[in-house]
């Protein structure tokens, strides 16, 4: 589990500033690299965009066929409020992609632990 937003992006108008990609750029894909993941899950248009170099709904689109460092990444919209609508948008197939993920999970807890 890691974050896009590697640094704090400081404050406006008593808000959060959206995250940039500066510090993704410093060590998100050496993270990613170093810590050998079976399968990436990205989170969030900022996560999408930074790693697949695509927007959002094309990568959720491609769900199947979306890899990086040979390794299978599935794309979903942030669950936050601001992102309810998305939820509830068939194009973001959010719900088969929640259920895509179990599956994985549950295919990684099943296997024997010499393999």
């Amino acid at each position: 589990w890691t974050h896009y937003s590697k640094c704090f992006p400081g404050k406006k108008n008593g808000n959060h500033k959206q995250p940039n990609a500066a510090c993704a750029k410093k060590f998100l894909d050496l993270e990613i690299e170093l810590s050998l993941p079976e399968y990436i899950v990205l989170v969030g248009a900022n996560s999408v965009k930074f790693v697949m170099k695509t927007n959002l709904l094309d990568a959720i689109h491609n769900n199947e066929n979306n890899y990086k460092n040979n390794k299978p990444v599935i794309c979903l919209t942030h669950p936050s409020c601001a992102n309810n609508g998305h939820k509830k948008d068939s194009r973001y197939r959010y719900e088969e992609t929640v259920e895509r993920i179990r599956e994985l999970i549950e295919n990684i807890g099943n296997r024997n632990i010499d393999e």
